[in-house]
């Protein structure tokens, strides 16, 4: 479908064998997790081989909308040894989406998962309202430590990841051009809500547009 019928501008596909065998058993069972470690060396092998006119790819899932400011500045901070991660917003299900959460019958059915969320969102003052960004951010920006994730003691490590499942977490939530309700965040750890937190700030105007993180 998507190289036939979608009328996307496909130029290359790969397929991969995402199966390995169990230990035990030598049967044979479907890993998903493995297409991603093979997308990245079928990349590399790409790079190196016939996408000679390709410079820069954009890593990620299929359902991952790309907003950038300035593609400009930001491509030219990639080189062969940088490279450049976007923020990856984890949507919140909040009343403004879904206002049907708010009522006293929503009780009834919400697993308790959800009621902890909502629970969270009112400690943390944003049930009633969430800043809404315009889209290119012309006047805002959401910074987080510069750690590459290493035990290195600064601000966005691991070990400083903010964790969402607490009672008042220390994280925001943010909308983007009318966006669902999103907790502020950078990359983290999605499966346990561990998060590298930003704070939405309005930032200083420079030559060309708003000043980028420190």
């Amino acid at each position: 479908f998507g190289t036939k019928w979608s009328g996307l501008p496909f130029f290359d596909v790969f397929r991969s064998e995402c199966f390995i065998e169990r230990k035990k058993t030598g049967q044979s069972f479907f890993k998903p997790s493995l297409l991603g470690v093979k997308t990245i060396f079928r990349l590399k092998e790409k790079l190196a081989g016939d996408w000679t006119d390709v410079d820069y790819v954009y890593y990620s899932e299929a359902d991952q909308v790309l907003h950038i400011r300035d593609a400009r500045r930001v491509l030219a901070a990639v080189d062969e040894t940088r490279y450049v991660s976007p923020h990856r917003m984890q949507p919140m299900a909040h009343p403004l989406d879904l206002p049907s959460l708010k009522t006293a019958e929503a009780q009834k059915w919400l697993p308790r998962w959800s009621r902890d969320d909502l629970r969270r969102i009112e400690n943390v003052g944003q049930l009633a309202a969430v800043p809404d960004v315009p889209r290119g951010a012309p006047s805002q920006r959401c910074c987080v430590g510069r750690s590459e994730c290493v035990a290195d003691g600064l601000a966005g490590a691991r070990e400083t990841f903010s964790p969402w499942k607490v009672e008042t977490p220390e994280l925001g939530l943010v909308r983007y051009d009318g966006s669902l309700v999103m907790v502020a965040a950078h990359q983290g750890n999605y499966g346990a809500l561990l998060f590298r937190g930003c704070r939405l700030e309005d930032a200083p105007r420079g030559a060309h547009g708003p000043e980028p993180c420190p």
